[in-house]
């Protein structure tokens, strides 16, 4: 599992079985394809402050401008609104402060896979900064920006956290970096917290373990790629009048 499928079987478990068991493919959106080229235009800024040579604006806009490029689009307009979109944020970022470590950057676009509450999870996390000694787990969000009480909140975040401590590392602070409004909110995780997390994740292994797939409606519905075969979302039939009166002993 991920930080994400689990936060899929959260929000629905059936459509984290149509996802993740079944493999019912999804049109990819627009703001995933964004989202996507951003993370490489960011990794590409940061892998170069770490190696001492700082890209300018123009080669990381030129990079996230080509990475655009290679996504597929259902319309042409669509890719030239993410790449205005993309190209705006980037430039706000690269002018501020988010785009200064405050200490040492040691990882970026970091790929691990541990256990935690008796379940293998995968994941990748942006960038670690090392700090006193200690790493600032870093995530990059393009979508609509986290709160404060989001970070305080966010299971991802404290699966990030339990990701850094196995590799060794003492996970000083985790934050979202909202690259929509180039803001940024940060929080920190006790001992209590990620044996919480470390809980409800296993709660929800078991519950996948268990076969637990029911519909969870609710307002996101309609934004689900799986809403046309949602049983929940089906009408009921209107049954005529002298039909039901035929069937009335």
């Amino acid at each position: 599992m991920s930080a994400s499928s689990i936060q899929q079987y959260e929000n629905c478990p059936l459509a984290y079985k149509l996802k993740y068991d079944w493999r019912l493919p999804e049109e990819p959106s627009a703001a995933l394809q964004l989202g996507s080229a951003m993370h490489t235009a960011l990794k590409a800024y940061f892998d170069g402050v770490k190696a001492g040579r700082v890209p300018g604006e123009d080669a990381i806009l030129a990079c996230f401008v080509d990475e655009l490029s290679k996504l597929k689009f259902d319309e042409p307009l669509q890719r030239e609104l993410c790449e205005k979109d993309g190209c705006d944020h980037l430039r706000r970022f690269l002018a501020s402060e988010h785009a200064r470590p405050r200490g040492e950057i040691f990882q970026t676009e970091h790929s691990f896979r541990v256990e935690i509450g008796g379940a293998a999870i995968k994941g990748r996390l942006d960038r670690l900064d090392r700090v006193n000694g200690e790493v600032l787990v870093i995530d990059y969000k393009t979508g609509k920006p986290k709160t404060q009480e989001d970070a305080e909140k966010s299971l991802q975040l404290s699966i990030y956290a339990l990701a850094a401590q196995s590799m060794g590392h003492i996970p000083s602070a985790l934050a979202f970096v909202n690259l929509r409004n180039c803001t940024a909110v940060e929080a920190q995780r006790t001992s209590q917290q990620l044996r919480e997390a470390a809980a409800k994740v296993k709660e929800v292994a078991g519950k996948i373990a268990a076969g637990a797939f029911d519909p969870k409606p609710g307002q996101g519905c309609t934004r689900c790629s799986y809403n046309s075969i949602c049983p929940a979302q089906e009408a009921p039939l209107t049954i005529p009048p002298a039909q039901r009166a035929a069937t009335v002993p």
